[in-house]
């Protein structure tokens, strides 16, 4: 297993006014995707993606039009919090939850199945709105899917209880259904 090793960059967990910058760095990939090659555009697709696991779905799945509908609805909700809609604070925890699943699965290497201090490790490092517990770190090292992201939706809809469909369809509606991202 890989050390767990201090937090690392941008490990705080996300507010609403990432989701801003979130959804301003995806409509203007939307408008470089037009006019550039995928060279071009990689790096940053990295990036946002390494920043908001699961947001290159967004930008697959979701019209120009709707990324913008989406940022003015969080800036707005920003300006007054009564503005704000579940979506956002379920995509702020989907977010959260994906990023640390992956880095615990990339820390876990290839032991497995894991021991229960190797587990209780990984669930330690792991903020977040989410408690990590031993179990769900096994979860996410091996999903019953093959999938984190089924483990994902599960566990913010548990975390905000509602069902882990009406989460996946609010937060990725034009999506298919293979959960096969990240």
């Amino acid at each position: 297993m890989t050390d767990v090793g201090a937090p690392e960059p941008n490990d705080r967990p996300l507010v609403l006014t990432d989701l801003i910058e979130k959804y301003e760095l995806l409509v203007k990939l939307r408008r470089e995707q037009a006019g550039s090659s995928a060279e071009q555009v990689r790096p940053t697709l990295r990036a946002v993606s390494r920043r908001f696991p699961g947001s290159l779905r967004e930008l697959d799945c979701l019209a120009p039009g709707e990324l913008e509908n989406r940022g003015e609805a969080c800036r707005q909700a920003a300006a007054d919090a009564r503005h704000a809609e579940p979506w956002m604070s379920w995509m702020l925890a989907y977010h959260d939850f994906v990023r640390h699943a992956l880095r615990i699965k990339r820390r876990s290497g290839r032991a497995r199945p894991l021991t229960d201090p190797q587990a209780q490790e990984l669930a330690a490092a792991a903020p977040g709105p989410i408690l990590w517990k031993v179990e769900l770190v096994r979860r996410v090292v091996s999903p019953s899917t093959g999938r984190i992201n089924a483990v994902a939706f599960d566990e913010v809809a548990r975390h905000f209880g509602v069902t882990a469909e009406r989460v996946r369809n609010s937060l990725f509606p034009h999506a298919g259904r293979t959960d096969d991202e990240p």
